[in-house]
C-alpha cells in the first residue's frame, strides 16, 4: 500500500487529497509518517481513520456481493461556481447517476442534490419522479 496515492484510500476524495498534498502527503507512505495527534489536529475524527487506513487497519466487515446501498455522481471544483452556471453540470451528473441506476433492479426512495460552497452547505431533496433527468427538461 505504501506507494499508492492517498486518493486511493476509501473516503479520500479530491478535497481531502488536496489538503493532504498541502502537508506534502501524496502517498500512503507519506501519510504513515504523520503522528496520530497531527492527523487528529488537522482532520478531527477523520484523522484517526486516515491514521488507521495508512497502517492497513480497517475493522469494517467485508461483505462480498452485497446490494448497492446508493448510487451517486459528484464533482468538485477548484472555486465556487455561480448557481446560474451550474445547470449543465448538474444535468450531466444527474444523467450519469440515472444511467447507473438503470443497471440496478431496485427502486429509489430519495434523490438528493447536495451543493456545497467554500463557506456553507446546502442540501436539497426530492422524490425520484421529480428529478428524472428527462422530465426535468420540460
Amino acid at each position: 500500500m505504501s506507494p499508492l496515492p492517498v486518493g486511493r484510500l476509501p473516503g479520500v476524495g479530491k478535497v481531502t487529497e488536496e489538503k493532504l498534498k498541502s502537508f506534502e502527503v501524496q502517498t500512503v507512505a507519506d501519510l504513515r509518517r504523520l503522528e496520530l495527534s497531527t492527523l487528529e489536529g488537522r482532520f478531527g475524527r477523520y484523522g484517526v481513520r486516515l491514521y488507521e487506513l495508512a497502517r492497513g487497519i480497517d475493522n469494517n466487515e467485508v461483505v462480498p456481493d452485497r446490494p448497492t446501498q446508493s448510487i451517486s455522481s459528484e464533482d468538485t471544483f477548484e472555486q465556487d461556481v455561480l448557481l446560474t452556471e451550474m445547470e449543465p453540470m448538474i444535468r450531466r451528473l444527474a444523467e450519469h447517476t440515472w444511467a447507473a441506476s438503470r443497471k440496478e433492479s431496485r427502486i429509489a426512495r430519495t434523490v438528493v442534490l447536495k451543493l456545497k460552497t467554500s463557506k456553507s452547505r446546502f442540501l436539497l431533496a426530492a422524490t425520484p419522479q421529480a428529478l428524472h433527468p428527462l422530465r426535468a427538461r420540460n
